[in-house]
């Protein structure tokens, strides 16, 4: 349970901070647009924070079902694992939108769910580790 407590209530909010951050820049650099960083992007974060549960609620749950699944590997495979589906699963909430685009950058979004999947396994690992002993 504490698992899917974790993916459910840190996930989404790393996956705004990724897709502020990283994400977005990493687009524009690809897709050869402009990009300035400014202070606005800390009011975006700050102000998406709410939203990002309402769309990353499923797929953080989802990454957290799949963290569950290979909970008996050894970590670093497990992380590994759990970032691959936190792609997937981080993708889908861009994928519908962008299914007639085909930009080259296209791809980036994914990196979303993959950040937020890797630190929430590594949390629950954590957690494990530290119920185990």
């Amino acid at each position: 349970m504490r698992r899917f407590i974790i993916f459910a209530l840190a996930g989404p909010p790393l996956g705004v901070l990724v897709s502020i951050f990283i994400v977005i820049p990493l687009v524009a650099l690809l897709d050869g647009t402009a990009f300035e960083p400014s202070s606005a992007q800390v009011e975006t974060f700050l102000a998406l924070v709410p939203f990002s549960y309402i769309v990353g609620i499923i797929p953080a749950v989802l990454t957290g079902l799949a963290d569950w699944a290979v909970r008996d590997v050894r970590t670093p495979l497990r992380i590994l694992c759990v970032t691959a589906a936190g792609y997937v699963f981080g993708f889908l909430p861009f994928w519908w939108p962008l299914t007639g685009s085909a930009k080259k950058s296209d791809w980036a979004y994914g990196l979303v769910g993959a950040f937020a999947g890797a630190t929430c396994s590594w949390l629950t690992a954590i957690s494990d580790k530290q119920k185990r002993s």
